[in-house]
C-alpha cells in the first residue's frame, strides 16, 4: 500500500512540474501556476486512485478503456478550469490538450 501512495504522490509531482514548465513556455502569469497545481491534485490524484483499483479487477481491455475515457474526462474538466481560473491567450482546450499530452506522453516514457 505505501508502494502505491509513493507511486500516486510521484505521479503527481512530476506531472505538476511538466504541466507548469509546458504552461512557462506560453507566458503564463506566475500568479496563475497556483491554478495548474491545484486542478492537477485533484485530477491526478483521482485518476491515479481509480486507476489502482481498476488494476485489482485484473482486466487489461478495462484498464485500456479506463485510462482513454479518465484522460478524456480529465482533459474536459480541466480545459473548464482553466477557461475560468486563467486568462489565456490560446484556446483553453487546446492548453489543456497540450499539458496533458506531454505529461502523459512523458508518462509513458518513463514506465518503459
Amino acid at each position: 500500500m505505501d508502494n502505491i501512495v509513493a507511486g500516486i504522490l510521484l505521479s503527481c509531482i512530476i506531472t505538476i512540474g511538466i504541466e507548469c514548465s509546458v504552461a512557462s513556455i506560453l507566458l503564463l502569469k506566475k500568479n496563475e501556476y497556483k491554478y495548474i497545481v491545484i486542478i492537477n491534485i485533484i485530477t491526478n490524484i483521482i485518476l491515479n486512485v481509480l486507476y489502482h483499483l481498476v488494476i485489482l479487477l485484473n482486466s487489461n481491455l478495462f484498464n485500456v478503456i479506463y485510462i482513454v475515457i479518465g484522460e478524456i474526462i480529465v482533459f474536459y474538466v480541466e480545459a473548464l478550469y482553466y477557461k475560468k481560473c486563467l486568462n489565456l491567450k490560446i484556446n483553453n482546450y487546446l492548453f489543456s490538450l497540450l499539458l496533458n499530452s506531454v505529461s502523459f506522453l512523458t508518462g509513458i516514457i518513463i514506465s518503459f
